[in-house]
């Protein structure tokens, strides 16, 4: 009768555990946290603002193929000389040589290869400035 008892005992004490677990895992708005995501939440607000303002600019048909949340945001400084597609020829952009600028890698549900639009906008005003050439 102890040992069935005991087992009663750890059981129930082992469900508690694993809910206060899970209770502290999930947060509020049901997104899982995890160290890293829990220190960078603004960080990714703030990326994730960026993302979604270069997609909403693209057309209704790039849009159709593209999950905004899905998009890697990162900053690079361009080089003298850097081209870009306007989106129907390449073009140079000289009016931002040597400054930075946001780079957004959006995975396209393409199955050609390469399936992934890389973009790139102004750092101050998200606005996109062209568009990378993909091999």
């Amino acid at each position: 009768m102890k040992k069935r008892t005991i087992f009663i005992s750890c059981f129930i004490i082992l469900i508690g555990l694993v809910g206060v677990g899970v209770s502290l895992y999930v947060n509020r708005d049901n997104q899982k946290v995890t160290p890293d995501t829990a220190q960078n939440t603004s960080n990714e607000t703030s990326k994730k603002d960026v993302r979604q303002a270069v997609w909403e600019q693209l057309s209704d048909k790039q849009q159709e193929h593209i999950i905004w949340q899905d998009g890697t945001l990162s900053k690079t400084t361009l080089a003298k000389g850097s081209t870009f597609s306007d989106g129907e020829k390449i073009v140079k952009v000289e009016e931002y040589a040597g400054k930075e600028v946001y780079t957004i890698d959006f995975p396209t549900d393409s199955m050609a290869v390469p399936n992934n639009m890389i973009v790139y906008a102004d750092t101050d005003t998200n606005t996109i400035i062209g568009y990378g050439l993909v091999d």
